[in-house]
């Protein structure tokens, strides 16, 4: 009998897995943030074909979560899933745009709660002896990941409703409902701040709620009270609270 089939997941970024400073770059040198942050799509989007990510083939549809839900169902059709650990690379030492995990990790856990996915686990709770920036702690301090990681556990409840945007791949919304109030998520994938009004959909009719301001690099949390008389509450986290610098040659209009 088996009552979970579980998988792990660690994205590569690297030309060469022998060499840990052969971070893939862009045309001009730099290193392909957008890529790689568009590369989450590998996991769940089914039409998404690979460019960036060495941990699944490329120029195919990996379609990593689908894969396994069927090979689930064809043999253990009980069975739940879970993606026991997680990180972007496997390697001590790699020396990625201090971005790029927080912001990777922002756009994937509710992705995969979305998908059917019973349980995710983000790795590794403590980097161990060496600095390592893929802990949730590290010489006893809360990482990047910590706190984003925790805002998803804490606010990231409820049942998943349905989202849509205008934005592409540069910002993403995700959103659950419960008794208490509806959350909304953005992660802006891009170098800028953008503006935008959140509307929803009740009885057919649709209806503007807030007007947002969401800033770049970072993960914007409406928490809208089922209630009228509360008001709106904003929890935000991204670079400005990481201190780190937003380079406006990663706008994705450029």
């Amino acid at each position: 009998m088996l009552d979970y089939l579980t998988f792990h997941y660690y994205p590569i970024f690297r030309t060469s897995s022998e060499d840990p400073t052969s971070i893939i770059l862009d045309k001009n040198g730099k290193q392909n943030i957008p890529g790689m942050l568009e590369a989450v799509n590998v996991l769940d989007n089914h039409n998404y074909v690979n460019q960036y990510d060495e941990a699944s083939p490329k120029g195919v549809t990996p379609k990593v979560i689908r894969r396994f839900q069927e090979w689930s169902r064809h043999y253990y059709p009980d069975v739940k899933l879970a993606l026991t650990a997680f990180s972007i690379d496997s390697v001590d030492k790699i020396s990625y745009h201090p971005i790029l995990r927080p912001l990777y990790l922002a756009d994937l856990v509710a992705r995969v709660a979305n998908s059917g996915v019973d349980t995710f686990i983000d790795s590794f709770l403590q980097g161990g002896s060496v600095h390592n920036d893929w802990g949730l702690i590290d010489d006893e301090q809360r990482t990047n990941l910590y706190y984003m990681y925790s805002l998803f556990s804490n606010n990231y409840l409820g049942n998943v409703a349905k989202t849509e945007d205008t934005y592409g791949d540069a910002i993403n919304v995700y959103s659950t409902n419960n008794a208490k109030e509806i959350n909304v998520f953005l992660v802006n994938k891009d170098a800028k701040t953008h503006f935008s009004t959140l509307s929803f959909i009740d009885e057919m009719k649709e209806k503007d709620i807030a007007d947002v301001i969401i800033p770049p690099w970072g993960l914007t949390i409406l928490k809208i009270p089922n209630s009228k008389d509360n008001k709106i509450r904003v929890l935000q986290y991204g670079a400005q609270e990481m201190g780190i610098k937003v380079d406006p040659y990663y706008d994705l209009d450029k």
